[in-house]
Protein backbone atom coordinates (compact mmCIF):
# COMPACT_ATOMS: atom_id res chain seq x y z
CA UNK A 1 0.00 0.00 0.00
CA UNK A 2 1.67 3.22 -1.12
CA UNK A 3 1.37 5.87 1.55
CA UNK A 4 2.91 9.31 1.72
CA UNK A 5 3.67 9.11 5.40
CA UNK A 6 2.43 7.14 8.38
CA UNK A 7 -0.39 9.57 9.11
CA UNK A 8 -1.52 9.84 12.69
CA UNK A 9 -5.22 10.46 12.04
CA UNK A 10 -6.40 12.68 14.84
CA UNK A 11 -9.86 14.17 14.91
CA UNK A 12 10.02 10.93 -21.71
CA UNK A 13 12.12 12.24 -24.30
CA UNK A 14 14.06 15.28 -23.11
CA UNK A 15 14.22 18.34 -25.27
CA UNK A 16 17.82 19.37 -25.93
CA UNK A 17 18.33 23.06 -26.61
CA UNK A 18 21.49 25.11 -27.06
CA UNK A 19 20.72 28.78 -26.77
CA UNK A 20 21.66 32.09 -25.23
CA UNK A 21 18.22 33.62 -25.28
CA UNK A 22 15.68 31.08 -24.10
CA UNK A 23 15.04 30.24 -20.47
CA UNK A 24 12.64 27.80 -18.85
CA UNK A 25 11.32 28.43 -15.35
CA UNK A 26 11.76 25.33 -13.22
CA UNK A 27 9.07 23.48 -11.33
CA UNK A 28 11.47 21.35 -9.33
CA UNK A 29 11.62 20.88 -5.59
CA UNK A 30 15.38 21.46 -5.67
CA UNK A 31 16.97 23.88 -8.08
CA UNK A 32 20.18 25.48 -9.17
CA UNK A 33 19.62 29.03 -10.43
CA UNK A 34 21.34 30.12 -13.64
CA UNK A 35 21.11 33.80 -14.59
CA UNK A 36 21.80 34.57 -18.24
CA UNK A 37 23.35 37.82 -19.47
CA UNK A 38 20.04 38.55 -21.16
CA UNK A 39 18.42 38.69 -17.72
CA UNK A 40 16.57 35.41 -18.14
CA UNK A 41 16.61 32.90 -15.29
CA UNK A 42 16.73 29.11 -15.50
CA UNK A 43 15.84 26.91 -12.52
CA UNK A 44 16.83 23.28 -12.64
CA UNK A 45 19.58 20.88 -11.72
CA UNK A 46 23.09 21.17 -13.17
CA UNK A 47 24.01 17.67 -14.34
CA UNK A 48 27.07 18.42 -16.48
CA UNK A 49 29.75 21.13 -16.53
CA UNK A 50 32.14 21.62 -19.45
CA UNK A 51 34.53 24.41 -20.44
CA UNK A 52 32.17 25.78 -23.07
CA UNK A 53 28.72 24.88 -21.71
CA UNK A 54 26.68 23.51 -18.82
CA UNK A 55 23.77 21.08 -19.00
CA UNK A 56 20.71 21.69 -16.81
CA UNK A 57 17.94 19.19 -16.11
CA UNK A 58 14.66 21.12 -15.96
CA UNK A 59 11.07 19.94 -15.69
CA UNK A 60 10.81 20.43 -19.47
CA UNK A 61 13.89 18.37 -20.25
CA UNK A 62 17.64 18.82 -20.67
CA UNK A 63 18.83 22.32 -21.50
CA UNK A 64 22.34 23.30 -22.67
CA UNK A 65 23.66 26.83 -22.14
CA UNK A 66 26.94 28.26 -23.37
CA UNK A 67 29.20 29.62 -20.63
CA UNK A 68 29.66 32.87 -22.53
CA UNK A 69 25.94 33.54 -22.19
CA UNK A 70 25.82 33.03 -18.42
CA UNK A 71 25.92 35.93 -15.96
CA UNK A 72 25.95 33.88 -12.76
CA UNK A 73 25.25 30.48 -11.22
CA UNK A 74 23.75 29.93 -7.77
CA UNK A 75 23.94 26.27 -6.88
CA UNK A 76 21.27 24.71 -4.70
CA UNK A 77 22.26 25.16 -1.02
CA UNK A 78 20.02 22.27 0.03
CA UNK A 79 22.43 19.65 -1.30
CA UNK A 80 23.30 17.24 1.46
CA UNK A 81 24.77 13.87 2.25
CA UNK A 82 22.72 11.11 3.85
CA UNK A 83 25.06 11.08 6.84
CA UNK A 84 24.68 14.80 7.50
CA UNK A 85 20.93 14.99 7.06
CA UNK A 86 19.69 11.50 7.88
CA UNK A 87 16.51 12.70 9.54
CA UNK A 88 15.29 14.78 6.60
CA UNK A 89 16.73 12.68 3.79
CA UNK A 90 13.87 10.14 3.43
CA UNK A 91 11.20 12.82 3.07
CA UNK A 92 13.22 14.79 0.53
CA UNK A 93 14.04 11.74 -1.55
CA UNK A 94 10.46 10.50 -1.38
CA UNK A 95 9.02 13.87 -2.43
CA UNK A 96 11.39 14.03 -5.39
CA UNK A 97 10.42 10.50 -6.36
CA UNK A 98 6.70 11.25 -6.24
CA UNK A 99 7.21 14.46 -8.21
CA UNK A 100 9.23 12.71 -10.92
CA UNK A 101 6.73 9.86 -11.15
CA UNK A 102 3.83 12.31 -11.42
CA UNK A 103 5.61 13.74 -14.49
CA UNK A 104 6.07 10.23 -15.95
CA UNK A 105 9.83 10.39 -15.24
CA UNK A 106 9.78 6.88 -13.88
CA UNK A 107 13.52 6.15 -14.15
CA UNK A 108 14.37 9.27 -12.17
CA UNK A 109 11.66 8.41 -9.64
CA UNK A 110 13.11 4.93 -9.16
CA UNK A 111 16.50 6.40 -8.24
CA UNK A 112 14.93 8.61 -5.56
CA UNK A 113 12.80 5.82 -4.09
CA UNK A 114 15.86 3.58 -3.92
CA UNK A 115 17.62 6.34 -1.95
CA UNK A 116 14.79 6.22 0.61
CA UNK A 117 15.32 2.50 1.10
CA UNK A 118 18.96 3.20 2.02
CA UNK A 119 17.95 5.43 4.93
CA UNK A 120 16.29 4.69 8.25
CA UNK A 121 12.68 5.47 7.42
CA UNK A 122 9.46 4.09 8.83
CA UNK A 123 7.11 6.68 7.41
CA UNK A 124 7.54 6.63 3.64
CA UNK A 125 6.48 3.66 1.57
CA UNK A 126 9.22 3.69 -1.03
CA UNK A 127 8.95 -0.10 -1.24
CA UNK A 128 5.34 0.21 -2.36
CA UNK A 129 6.26 2.87 -4.89
CA UNK A 130 9.10 0.74 -6.27
CA UNK A 131 6.74 -2.22 -6.49
CA UNK A 132 4.38 -0.20 -8.68
CA UNK A 133 7.28 0.87 -10.91
CA UNK A 134 8.33 -2.78 -11.28
CA UNK A 135 4.78 -3.73 -12.22
CA UNK A 136 4.87 -0.98 -14.84
CA UNK A 137 8.14 -2.27 -16.29
CA UNK A 138 6.82 -5.84 -16.34
CA UNK A 139 3.64 -4.79 -18.12
CA UNK A 140 1.40 -5.76 -15.21
CA UNK A 141 -0.06 -2.23 -15.10
CA UNK A 142 -0.36 0.42 -17.78
CA UNK A 143 1.49 3.70 -17.93
CA UNK A 144 -1.89 5.46 -17.77
CA UNK A 145 -2.73 3.73 -14.49
CA UNK A 146 0.67 4.51 -12.92
CA UNK A 147 0.44 8.14 -14.04
CA UNK A 148 -2.97 8.59 -12.42
CA UNK A 149 -1.78 6.98 -9.18
CA UNK A 150 1.35 9.11 -8.87
CA UNK A 151 -0.44 12.31 -9.87
CA UNK A 152 -3.00 11.63 -7.19
CA UNK A 153 -0.24 10.96 -4.65
CA UNK A 154 1.56 14.15 -5.64
CA UNK A 155 -1.63 16.14 -4.91
CA UNK A 156 -2.07 14.36 -1.59
CA UNK A 157 1.54 15.11 -0.72
CA UNK A 158 0.89 18.81 -1.32
CA UNK A 159 -2.39 18.65 0.64
CA UNK A 160 -4.42 19.33 -2.48
CA UNK A 161 -6.90 16.70 -1.42
CA UNK A 162 -9.80 17.60 -3.68
CA UNK A 163 -7.49 17.74 -6.69
CA UNK A 164 -6.18 14.27 -5.87
CA UNK A 165 -9.60 12.62 -6.03
CA UNK A 166 -10.19 12.74 -9.85
CA UNK A 167 -6.77 11.19 -10.58
CA UNK A 168 -7.30 8.40 -8.06
CA UNK A 169 -10.78 7.72 -9.39
CA UNK A 170 -9.37 7.41 -12.91
CA UNK A 171 -6.82 4.90 -11.61
CA UNK A 172 -9.61 2.97 -9.89
CA UNK A 173 -11.59 2.90 -13.12
CA UNK A 174 -8.63 1.17 -14.79
CA UNK A 175 -7.94 -1.25 -11.92
CA UNK A 176 -11.17 -1.75 -10.01
CA UNK A 177 -10.91 -2.70 -6.35
CA UNK A 178 -7.23 -1.78 -6.03
CA UNK A 179 -6.71 -1.49 -2.24
CA UNK A 180 -3.83 1.01 -2.62
CA UNK A 181 -5.96 3.41 -4.64
CA UNK A 182 -8.97 2.87 -2.37
CA UNK A 183 -6.85 3.72 0.67
CA UNK A 184 -5.57 6.96 -0.81
CA UNK A 185 -9.09 7.86 -1.93
CA UNK A 186 -10.27 7.24 1.64
CA UNK A 187 -7.55 9.59 2.91
CA UNK A 188 -8.39 12.27 0.35
CA UNK A 189 -12.05 12.21 1.37
CA UNK A 190 -11.15 12.14 5.06
CA UNK A 191 -9.18 15.36 4.74
CA UNK A 192 -12.01 17.02 2.83
CA UNK A 193 -14.39 16.11 5.69
CA UNK A 194 -16.34 13.64 3.55
CA UNK A 195 -16.48 10.92 6.19
CA UNK A 196 -19.26 8.98 4.47
CA UNK A 197 -16.97 8.36 1.48
CA UNK A 198 -14.05 7.57 3.79
CA UNK A 199 -16.20 4.90 5.44
CA UNK A 200 -17.30 3.53 2.08
CA UNK A 201 -13.77 3.19 0.68
CA UNK A 202 -12.31 1.87 3.96
CA UNK A 203 -14.92 -0.88 4.15
CA UNK A 204 -14.14 -1.87 0.58
CA UNK A 205 -10.44 -2.23 1.47
CA UNK A 206 -11.25 -4.40 4.48
CA UNK A 207 -13.04 -6.82 2.18
CA UNK A 208 -9.61 -7.48 0.61
CA UNK A 209 -7.45 -6.86 3.70
CA UNK A 210 -9.57 -7.70 6.76
CA UNK A 211 -6.58 -7.58 9.15
CA UNK A 212 -5.20 -4.18 8.19
CA UNK A 213 -5.02 -2.24 11.45
CA UNK A 214 -4.23 1.06 9.76
CA UNK A 215 -7.36 0.93 7.61
CA UNK A 216 -9.43 -0.02 10.67
CA UNK A 217 -8.05 2.98 12.53
CA UNK A 218 -8.94 5.31 9.65
CA UNK A 219 -12.44 3.79 9.49
CA UNK A 220 -12.88 4.24 13.24
CA UNK A 221 -12.00 7.92 13.09
CA UNK A 222 -14.35 8.43 10.14
CA UNK A 223 -17.14 6.71 12.09
CA UNK A 224 -16.49 8.94 15.10
CA UNK A 225 -16.44 12.17 13.11
CA UNK A 226 -19.59 11.03 11.28
CA UNK A 227 -21.39 10.68 14.61
CA UNK A 228 -21.45 6.86 14.55
CA UNK A 229 -19.97 6.39 18.03
CA UNK A 230 -20.75 2.69 18.73
CA UNK A 231 -19.23 1.70 15.37
CA UNK A 232 -16.22 3.93 16.09
CA UNK A 233 -15.51 2.26 19.44
CA UNK A 234 -16.02 -1.24 18.04
CA UNK A 235 -13.65 -0.55 15.15
CA UNK A 236 -11.04 1.07 17.40
CA UNK A 237 -10.99 -2.04 19.58
CA UNK A 238 -10.61 -4.21 16.49
CA UNK A 239 -7.75 -2.07 15.16
CA UNK A 240 -6.00 -2.26 18.54
CA UNK A 241 -6.09 -6.05 18.42
CA UNK A 242 -4.87 -6.07 14.82
CA UNK A 243 -1.91 -3.82 15.70
CA UNK A 244 -1.03 -6.09 18.62
CA UNK A 245 -1.26 -9.13 16.38
CA UNK A 246 0.96 -7.55 13.72
CA UNK A 247 3.62 -6.56 16.26
CA UNK A 248 2.96 -2.82 16.34
CA UNK A 249 2.69 -2.03 20.07
CA UNK A 250 3.10 1.74 19.66
CA UNK A 251 -0.01 2.00 17.47
CA UNK A 252 -1.90 -0.31 19.83
CA UNK A 253 -0.93 1.95 22.76
CA UNK A 254 -2.13 5.05 20.89
CA UNK A 255 -5.53 3.43 20.48
CA UNK A 256 -5.54 2.41 24.15
CA UNK A 257 -4.94 6.05 25.09
CA UNK A 258 -7.71 7.19 22.78
CA UNK A 259 -10.17 4.63 24.17
CA UNK A 260 -9.39 5.82 27.72
CA UNK A 261 -10.16 9.40 26.68
CA UNK A 262 -13.46 8.24 25.21
CA UNK A 263 -14.25 6.42 28.48
CA UNK A 264 -13.52 9.53 30.54
CA UNK A 265 -15.43 11.84 28.22
CA UNK A 266 -18.50 9.63 28.01
CA UNK A 267 -18.26 8.22 31.57
CA UNK A 268 -18.53 4.63 30.36
CA UNK A 269 -16.48 1.45 30.67
CA UNK A 270 -15.36 -0.02 27.40
CA UNK A 271 -14.42 -3.66 26.82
Amino acid sequence: MIILKSMRISGLISAVILTCGAAWPGDMLFADIITLKSGKIIAGKIIEKQKEYIKIDTDLGALYNEIKCIQGIEEDPSEFSIEENLQDAPELFFKKGILYASQNKFDEAEIEFNMVTQTISSGFDAVGALSLLRELKDGQVTKEYASHVFRGLERLMNREYRDAIPYLKQALAIKAGDPDVLYNLALAHYFTDDYFKTIEYSKQILEFLPEDGQVCRLLAHAYYLNGQYPQAVETLILSRELFRKSGDPSSAKEIDDLLRKIEIHNKVTLP
